[in-house]
């Protein structure tokens, strides 16, 4: 601690931390950016003593932050995997570059910034940009997350190149449709959508039981082509943003 951000970088596909069998973990104070080959993640925790009955302690992580593409050229099909129950985040920001390095559609591929598998996981300050699926993909229970900021790609193509089963685009926020306990508070997630009249469903998706357990949400159309859209808060419900009307609200 204080003397600057130590950078790691996988050089042959694996992830550059991997956290296994450990318990009353910290890792603080980290960049890692994605290699040129790509990895299936960059930080990966694994169950282990966390899991144990008689441990209530959980594992931390302060300032940890990801780029893939920037610096350099970099692909990574995600960048953290939390499988572990009972870890507490302090400020993550992950970020698929915008400019830089090695940055384009087909070059720097990142699918989800975040996949939360494990129970009883809190972030407080989870700030996550520009990657090409879900960009918080939660599947664990009794997740909490205060502060969420995130912007969607700018650059899908196309429309049809940013869609799947029959839906338009992908939401940020994700909780799977099989999570029964979830909250978030303070959640902002905006668009500058350049390259296509790209449209968006929906900034949030979770299962219809736990709609209001997400709290204080706000979309936002900050710029980008004048066609593009994002059709709703959250599943379907709160207003549109677009060029004609660039903030909508929901508590």
């Amino acid at each position: 601690m204080g003397t600057g951000f130590a950078t790691l970088t996988p050089v042959k596909g694996n992830p550059a931390i991997e956290v296994s069998e450990a318990g009353d973990v910290i890792l603080s104070g980290i960049v890692i950016d994605a290699g040129r080959v790509r990895s299936e993640s960059l930080l990966v925790m694994e169950p282990g003593f966390t899991q144990m009955p008689n441990n209530s302690e959980p594992s931390f992580l302060y300032d940890i932050f990801f780029r893939v593409g920037g610096p350099d050229d970099g692909s990574s099909k995600s960048c953290m995997v939390i499988n572990c129950d009972n870890v507490v985040i302090d400020h993550a920001w992950i970020w698929r570059a915008d400019h830089g390095r090695g940055v384009g559609w087909e070059r720097n591929r990142c699918a989800n910034r975040l996949v939360v598998n494990g129970n009883n996981v809190i972030i407080y300050g989870l700030f996550n940009e520009h990657f090409q699926e879900y960009q918080t993909l939660w599947n664990g229970e009794n997740g909490r997350v205060f502060f969420y900021q995130s912007e969607m790609p700018y650059d899908p193509p196309s429309v049809d190149a940013w869609k799947h089963d029959g839906i338009n685009g992908y939401a940020s926020y994700k909780v799977a449709d099989n999570v029964m306990s979830h909250q978030a508070w303070g959640l902002g997630i905006y668009n500058v959508f350049y390259d296509a009249p790209v449209i968006c469903d929906n900034a949030i998706e979770t299962p219809v039981h736990l709609e209001d357990s997400i709290h204080h949400k706000v979309i936002f159309w900050l710029n980008g082509n004048r066609e593009s859209v994002v059709r709703s808060i959250i599943n379907g419900k709160g207003g549109q943003v677009d060029a004609g009307n660039r903030k909508a609200a929901m508590k």
